[in-house]
């Protein structure tokens, strides 16, 4: 975490991490990073807790409010959860599934993660 980096918690086990990242790559790569390294932490304790995250690229041309974006990463989280938990869901803000798979990789926009 960087002093710019922003986390608070939402309720219950649910927190929320806004992230400036020069590309989107990097972003996605942030998100996997910090999926790995919490489920790497809960897996060394002795109780059966999991990490199921949604991660929302946000590029700066992404419309939406505050409340519409926390909406998007909520079903990021909610689509981890349904593929088995102890996973990650990468969304970007704007975009449907379909097209958020259909990105190129050598995109590079500045977003947040």
């Amino acid at each position: 975490m960087r002093r710019e980096d922003l986390i608070g918690r939402i309720g219950g086990d649910e927190f929320a991490l806004l992230v400036r990242v020069p590309t989107i790559i990097e972003g996605q790569a942030f998100a996997r990073d910090i999926h790995a390294r919490l489920s790497s932490v809960l897996a060394d304790t002795s109780y059966p807790v999991t990490c199921s995250m949604g991660a929302l690229l946000i590029p700066p041309d992404a419309s939406g409010n505050a409340a519409e974006l926390m909406h998007a990463a909520d079903l990021a989280m909610y689509c981890a959860k349904r593929g088995g938990k102890n996973a990650i869901e990468i969304s970007r803000a704007g975009e449907s599934k379909g097209e958020v798979d259909r990105q190129r990789l050598g995109e590079q926009r500045e977003g947040f993660a």
